[in-house]
């Protein structure tokens, strides 16, 4: 059995013991911080908490829909998105 080193995230999937997490021996979080114009309300209270919990790797990405402007990977984004991964 393969047992994973990162776990992927979000605001649906249930987490209730971060140290739990962090001592089943993940090393790291990818937290969806972003969809379609809101931001996941979970996302800065479980950066948090698994940080307190000792969690020394954490990514975020932002799940953009066809309906939005269009980007390229080299474009800056757009301010509100600095502003609400900033916290």
């Amino acid at each position: 059995m393969i047992t994973p080193l990162v776990i992927d995230i979000f605001h649906l999937n249930p987490v209730t013991d971060f140290a739990a997490v962090v001592n089943s021996g993940i090393v790291g979080v990818i937290h969806k911080a972003y969809e379609a114009g809101v931001t996941d309300k979970l996302y800065a209270i479980r950066r948090k908490a698994f940080a307190d919990a000792g969690l020394k790797c954490w990514g975020a990405y932002c799940f953009f829909h066809g309906s939005e402007r269009k980007r390229t990977i080299f474009s800056p984004p757009p301010s509100r998105m600095q502003t609400r991964l900033s916290h």
